[in-house]
């Protein structure tokens, strides 16, 4: 069985997932869509293309369709007849389908297990000096925070939660151990690096315009990047 919890784990440590709790909902989301959610009831719903909804069908006879605008767009399954390794799969699949392709086939590529993954779907609870994520009839809700608050990123909420001592981290540098530039500032090293982009030449197969979709990468550290590629011979794919 897995809660809700591990469930949040694993969408959050996707880069550029966000969760918005809608009135005993918890909704995972990527650039503003839904990929997946979660009712009060503890059913999960989960926006899969063909493929990955006949399988995941398949695989667990409890689901059902999930039906939009009169097609199949997914499936619903109760979250209590999925263990870790499921739902670790099935929202990856989800979130690849709203994912810009790039970003989704760079994450596909690295298999990068960093530690917000693990802390998150281990079940952190507790961020330190935060907030406080607690579970109320299994619903996610932030302590002193409205429902309709967004929480976004998970490598903010690990770090927050001292993760960041886990990995070693010392600067930009060193929280992707490549050689992208410190002057990005921490929160953009670890969304890249959460992505698998932590060399520059990794970067410059994306352009420009990908970079933001990543929570943390800002104008600026998009710029910082772009002098460090140029010095590098290197630039931002058109």
């Amino acid at each position: 069985m897995t809660t809700v919890d591990r469930l949040r784990g694993a969408s959050l440590a996707l880069p550029g997932t966000e969760v918005e709790v809608r009135a005993g909902t918890v909704a995972f989301l990527m650039g503003g869509e839904d990929f997946a959610w979660v009712t009060a009831a503890g059913a999960l719903h989960l926006r899969l293309p063909p493929a990955e909804t006949d399988a995941a069908l398949a695989a667990h006879p409890g689901g059902t369709p999930l039906v939009g605008d009169g097609a199949t767009v997914g499936c619903v399954v109760p979250l209590a007849d999925l263990d870790g390794e499921a739902v670790d799969t099935l929202t990856r699949a989800a979130w690849s389908g709203r994912a810009p392709e790039r970003l989704a086939a760079d994450r596909a590529a690295s298999g990068v297990a960093d530690a917000a993954d693990t802390a998150v779907a281990a079940g952190v609870a507790v961020v330190a000096g935060v907030a406080e994520v607690a579970e109320v009839a299994g619903v996610a809700e932030v302590a002193g925070v409205a429902d309709t608050t967004s929480v976004t990123g998970a490598t903010e909420v690990a770090y927050a939660a001292g993760v960041a001592g886990a990995t070693g981290a010392t600067g930009a540098t060193g929280a992707t151990g490549g050689d992208l530039p410190a002057g990005i500032g921490r929160p953009a090293a670890r969304a890249l690096a959460a992505a698998g982009l932590t060399a520059l030449d990794r970067v410059a197969g994306h352009s420009a315009a990908d970079l933001p979709a990543l929570h943390g990468v800002g104008p600026k550290a998009v710029h910082v990047l772009a002098e460090a590629l140029r010095e590098r011979g290197l630039a931002f794919r058109e």
